[in-house]
């Protein structure tokens, strides 16, 4: 996957850098206004701020309060700005008085547990083509739309890590007007996404440019009073409980045997202020409480966390002392989000204490509406995997899912944090086309001919769900899934079928009919796959099959109709067709239409064609999967893997899934295994000439296979030694 454009590592280049800056003479630490040239971070006139700059010139000018202007000229990448150091959800006030050559000016921070970079994007925009769609939100009078992206192994706040991003693109505020920012409406967004908000770092309004650019920014940022109708809302406390024997483990209930030392200690960590309740009247103020008093049996104390603009909220904890001759249960994980009309899954662990040997009867409750318990192992020994499934209909939101242990007179309980989530998309369900004769029964195809008077039956898949709706010839229309015996008259016969999903998507399957004329000989003629997708720089084959009319007996050439700016076709024997892009062909589907001739006889069929945008890299290995030769059941294909890290690879082991049945016959400088759908190739064992050198490739791996003579589509994962590679 291509990485955003956004510069990860300036948290830990911004504090090296500074390091080296202060220590050359280059940060001015005066009292009167500050200037930072290349690199710094600081406080100044209250406000944290930040400057980082690689490649030309760059420099910071520090002005009252939350005002600040840089200048940047021939820079690779700058980024700057004041804010505060931790963040809040704040409201959050700014004004740009002057910007020219920039990329993006956001609000832009960090949160740890988990660990996230964010922005919050004002004017300019995010480059977002790897990323994935999350939905909208508007906030302050504007429409942001949001999106999520994983950088794996980049530099971080916390070093070299693997962390998400998330992503509000706005980007329409002008220059000399001043704006706000209702950060809580967009962290509130997030999480009603599933994607969790934690514990604040420093949050900046922060200015990026790129790329070799110049130019400059005067910018003031201050502490809003809430704009567009933005409100404060409670800030979510994260449990943590410790034991000498576990260490601090992100849950909120635990069961421990007599006499061991418990430690309690939520975040966030800074910000706010805490109050504890507990047994025979506890109190605290403090956020980790150690050592708490226990006692036989259920021991609940509770954490009341205000944030800094007074909205509160509640975590209980429950520690279980277990009595002797008895056992406990633990969830592997106490938080879980479910997506309506998804599962998930969670381990319920079973702990004997002072010699317990039981099975244990496992039940859950206080499941919301909707959502359905089920256990792997009932009664479980040791342990059991619990599926909580949650239907299209599921009440979304936030509830404490309680799993009770039994055992003779023995219980114990343990809580999952669960969260149902709106189904985010719906998407169109594939038809498969079906055609039934009396000569041929019913096969898997979407375009037939056949003699006048012949009997031809339509009967698509899915069977069952949905709804379907046909139109056809002289204003043919129907509402069954199966038509038989159509209507058909001489020549081509066009019958349409759409079918609508559960969620209200619609899909689309035209079925032709070419009826030959009985007067004399002649032909008709069809694709091997009806759709073919090409990528830039590649090829594709496809054949085109004759079906001879009344002893038709003639040969056939083939023609292809205007094709997409960059793709040519080629023609063998037998009809086989091969497509070939340029690395700069237009991509997008169009619809090609070959004709056959032979002397005055002609026929047409049709291809629907997709050229690809070849990948643009960014992963740490490529493979090139080619398809060459191929016919109406069996084809060849060669792959080649690109080793894009620093390291020589030897042993490798590259993985896949087909997507329409493909099986490999044969293959060769590679040992190749297959089990369902799934391939696995590695290096083999004593051949070292199959290791793929750092930077270079190994293109001697290749295979013979069978398909379904409809679909051969090219797999769209690879992963070498785990790592996802990118597909051409």
């Amino acid at each position: 996957m291509k990485l955003i454009r956004f510069d990860s590592s300036r948290s830990q280049q911004v504090i090296l850098s500074a390091l080296i800056a202060i220590a050359a003479g280059c940060v001015t630490m005066a009292a009167s206004a500050q200037t930072v040239s290349g690199n710094g971070t600081g406080t100044n006139n209250g406000f944290y701020y930040s400057l980082y700059s690689s490649g030309g010139s760059a420099t910071m000018t520090l002005g009252s309060a939350g005002n600040y202007a840089i200048n940047w000229s021939g820079v690779s990448d700058v980024v700057g700005g004041k804010g505060w150091n931790p963040g809040s959800a704040q409201a959050i006030s700014y004004n740009v008085g002057s910007a020219s050559g920039y990329n993006n000016i956001s609000i832009y921070g960090w949160l740890t547990n988990p660990l996230v970079e964010y922005y919050i994007t004002e004017l300019g925009s995010l480059y977002t083509a790897d990323a994935t769609y999350k939905g909208s939100v508007s906030s302050d009078g504007h429409t942001y739309s949001t999106y999520e992206h994983q950088q794996v192994n980049q530099p971080s706040i916390q070093g070299t890590t693997t962390f998400e991003q998330y992503l509000d693109n706005w980007g329409g505020a002008s220059t000399g007007s001043t704006y706000t920012v209702t950060t809580s409406n967009h962290f509130n967004h997030w999480n009603s996404l599933g994607m969790s908000v934690g514990s604040f770092n420093y949050q900046i309004l922060g200015t990026e440019a790129y790329s070799g650019s110049s130019g400059s920014v005067n910018a003031t940022v201050w502490a809003g009073s809430g704009g567009g109708g933005g409100t404060c809302s409670p800030t979510a406390i994260v449990p943590y409980i410790y034991t000498a024997s576990g260490g601090w483990v992100e849950e909120s209930s635990v069961s421990v045997a007599s006499g061991t030392a418990v430690n309690l200690g939520p975040q966030p960590s800074s910000g706010g202020s805490w109050s504890w309740t507990g047994p025979k009247g506890f109190s605290s103020t403090l956020r980790e409480i150690d050592g708490i008093a226990l006692s036989a049996g259920s021991n609940v104390y509770t954490a009341t966390y205000t944030n800094s603009c007074g909205d509160k909220s509640t975590q209980a904890f429950t520690i279980t002392v277990a009595s002797a001759g008895s056992f406990t249960l633990k969830a592997s994980s106490s938080t879980l989000s479910v997506a309506q009309g998804a599962s998930g899954t969670d381990t319920i662990s079973v702990t004997d204490v002072s010699g317990f040997s039981g099975s244990v009867t496992l039940a859950a409750s206080g499941l919301p509406s909707g959502v359905t318990a089920v256990f792997g192992t009932n009664p479980a020994p040791s342990s059991s995997v619990l599926t909580l499934t949650a239907s299209s209909s599921a009440a979304t939101g936030t509830s404490t899912v309680t799993v009770t242990g039994t055992s003779g007179s023995l219980s114990a309980t343990t809580t999952i944090s669960l969260t149902v989530t709106a189904s985010t998309s719906c998407t169109p369900t594939a038809i498969v086309p079906y055609i039934d004769t009396s000569a041929g029964g019913w096969v898997e195809e979407s375009s037939i001919s056949v003699a006048s008077g012949t009997a031809v039956n339509l009967g698509p898949w899915p069977e069952t769900g949905g709804s379907w709706a046909w139109t056809g010839p002289s204003g043919f229309t129907s509402t069954s899934r199966e038509i038989d015996s159509i209507a058909l008259s001489a020549g081509a016969n066009v019958y349409t079928a759409t079918y609508t999903n559960s969620c209200g998507s619609k899909s689309t399957q035209a079925f032709t009919i070419t009826v030959s004329s009985s007067s004399s000989p002649s032909f008709t003629i069809a694709p091997s796959a009806a759709s073919v997708t090409l990528t830039q720089g590649k090829t594709a084959t496809d054949s085109i099959n004759v079906t001879d009319v009344d002893g038709f007996t003639g040969t056939v050439t083939f023609a292809t109709s205007i094709l997409p700016s960059g793709v040519t076709a080629t023609w063998g024997s037998a009809g086989a067709l091969t497509l070939t892009a340029t690395s700069t062909a237009a991509v997008g589907t169009s619809t090609i239409t070959i004709t056959g001739t032979s002397g005055s006889l002609t026929e047409t069929t049709t291809i629907s064609l997709t050229v690809a945008a070849a990948s643009s890299g960014g992963s740490s290995c490529t493979v090139d999967y080619t398809i060459s030769p191929q016919t109406s059941s069996a084809f060849g294909a060669s792959v080649t893997i690109v080793n894009n890290g620093t390291t020589a690879l030897s042993n490798w082991s590259l993985t896949w899934t087909f997507a329409n049945g493909q099986t490999i016959a044969s293959s060769w400088n590679g040992t190749a295994s297959q089990s369902g759908a799934n391939v696995t190739v590695t290096e083999q064992s004593g051949q070292t000439w199959e290791n793929i050198p750092a930077g270079g490739n190994y293109s001697g791996f290749g295979f013979n296979g069978t398909w379904n003579g409809t679909t051969n589509a090219i797999p769209t994962a690879f992963s070498l030694n785990g790592t996802a590679c990118t597909v051409n």
